[in-house]
């Protein structure tokens, strides 16, 4: 079992029934936020989505939401802001 505690962010996880309450990885860089959902247990698909107020690489928004409890093994979908094109 894994310890609660080794977990940065504000992640519960509860020790009961394989519960993962989804992370907020809002503005977290797409490597991050994947490692995080990974180390929980969370199957990730990412999708590359333009955003005007997200920097390149970084994660503009997730589903389902943050808070939201899902059994261990779950998808989460992490769209996030494609490089800019150049000039």
């Amino acid at each position: 079992m894994r310890d609660p505690e080794s977990f940065d962010g504000n992640i519960v996880v509860s020790a009961g029934g394989g519960t993962v309450v989804i992370p907020d990885v809002l503005g977290m860089t797409e490597s991050a936020a994947a490692e995080l959902a990974q180390r929980l247990q969370l199957r990730v698909e990412v999708r590359m989505a333009a955003s005007p107020a997200t920097a390149p690489g970084m994660v503009n928004r997730e589903s389902p939401a943050p808070g939201v409890k899902l059994p261990a093994g779950s998808l989460i979908v992490l769209s996030v802001e494609p490089p800019k094109r150049g000039s």
